[in-house]
This record gives structure tokens, sequence and C-alpha cells, in this order.
């Protein structure tokens, strides 16, 4: 999806000065911004809830069993 904001140059100025403060691209701030402001107006959509997607993954049997030697030494 694309949107398109259109903005006064000074106004363009200045957010391509704050993404490059920050590290991030023109494109990554605004993305940013708006996700920090979604927070701030909707806490509630962004907490994680149990049982989505029940049966989605499954636990092996071993699960709890301890890894082997050659695991944790890098063999094959």
């Amino acid at each position: 999806m694309t949107i398109e904001i259109k903005m006064p140059p000074e106004l363009e100025r200045q957010l391509q000065q704050a993404a490059e403060q920050a590290g991030v691209t023109p494109d990554m701030y605004v993305v940013h911004l708006l996700q920090q402001d979604l927070k701030q107006s909707h806490p509630n959509l962004l907490v994680r809830k149990p049982n989505l997607h029940p049966g989605a993954f499954v636990l092996s049997d071993d699960f709890d069993e301890p890894l082997p030697d050659s695991f944790w030494l890098g063999e094959a």
C-alpha cells in the first residue's frame, strides 16, 4: 500500500532532518510516529491476546530434554 503525504517544503525539510537524526529514512520515521500515536490512542490494539491460533504450534515430546553435546560444540 502506498500513501502519499503532501506537505510544505519547510515541513518536508524538518522531516528529513528528524529522520537523519534518528538514523532512518523519512518513510520509516513517519511509520514510527504513527506507531507511537497508535500506541497512545488505542493501547488495547497492541496487546497480545492468548489462544488466537490454538494448535498452530506443537511442541515435541522431548522439548524439555537437555540438548546433546554436539549441539553446544557445533558438531554436525
